[in-house]
């Protein structure tokens, strides 16, 4: 294994006999490309941002707009105790159609989501992720709702103002571990992600606020008492993300002209053991 980030094919856990049977299995046992050097280097252990780098959601307009600036990549954590994390991939010879089909395979065949970061990520449901960050046990996103522009006080959609904006997500969700009792007071978090187009394909925001929820337009603090977000969390969601991102590439350069056409199953329920879970 290459430090938390990758397990090399021979490493990977085998997969059950319904995941075999899936026609995306050939792509399980890879060996998943490297980093960016920039993004290497943006989350090395101990290499931090300020937290005055740090922009809140409710602060994302001006880096929204045509020709507004980049933030800062890196990791953080806040005075108020909560984290940040914040990656940005470019993701060239990939298209807006191409992401789109991704999405709708990852909730057709949960093998769709497993192939992009193989032994980290394990199952997509619509509104469910179930990944391994790196943290000690299996890990499950519960996507509660989406916030609106108007909420985030924005004057109107960010892909209305930036026509190169081909996607923007900013929801509110609940992680917690699928492993033990569950505490509905942890966990609490909220993910930004903005997708734009450029002359050679994607580039992708992915931010992350560990421990705050949108509360009347503000990032507002949402740990429990005894709650701790550490350094070392908010750099391996970082490096996660940009795994997720080499995959994604990798694969749909590899099967999207073969499989782009074909027709997908209906998104999946959500497995039995996770519903205790929902809400």
């Amino acid at each position: 294994m290459v430090g938390y980030e990758r397990f090399m094919a021979d490493e990977l856990p085998e997969l059950t006999e319904e995941e075999k049977r899936s026609p995306f299995s050939g792509f399980y046992k890879r060996d998943i490309g490297d980093l960016a050097p920039e993004i290497a280097a943006a989350f090395q252990p101990g290499v931090t941002i300020d937290p005055s780098e740090a922009v809140m959601p409710e602060d994302l307009w001006e880096y929204l707009l045509p020709d507004g600036p980049t933030p800062e990549m890196g990791y953080c954590l806040l005075p108020n105790g909560a984290g940040y994390t914040c990656l940005v991939a470019d993701v060239p010879g990939v298209t807006k159609a191409m992401f789109d089909f991704r999405l709708r395979l990852v909730l057709a065949d949960h093998m769709g989501f497993m192939i992009e970061f193989p032994g980290k990520q394990l199952g997509h449901w619509e509104g469910l992720c179930v990944e391994d960050f790196g943290v000690g046990y299996m890990h499950g996103t519960i996507l509660t709702r989406n916030y609106s522009a108007y909420e985030l006080g924005y004057p109107t959609h960010p892909t209305l103002a930036n026509p190169e904006i081909v996607e923007f997500i900013a929801k509110e969700a609940d992680e917690i571990s699928l492993e033990g009792p569950i505490d509905p007071t942890r966990g609490k978090c909220m993910v930004v992600f903005v997708t734009r187009e450029t002359a050679t394909g994607l580039r992708c925001w992915a931010i992350t606020y560990s421990g705050l929820h949108l509360v009347d337009g503000v990032s507002t603090a949402v740990l429990a008492p005894d709650e701790e977000i550490t350094l070392e969390m908010c750099r391996l969601r970082g490096l996660h993300h940009a795994y997720e991102y080499v995959g994604r590439k990798e694969l749909l350069d590899q099967y999207y002209e073969e499989y782009k056409d074909k027709q997908l199953a209906p998104a999946k329920p959500w497995p039995e053991r996770f519903l205790p879970y929902r809400h």
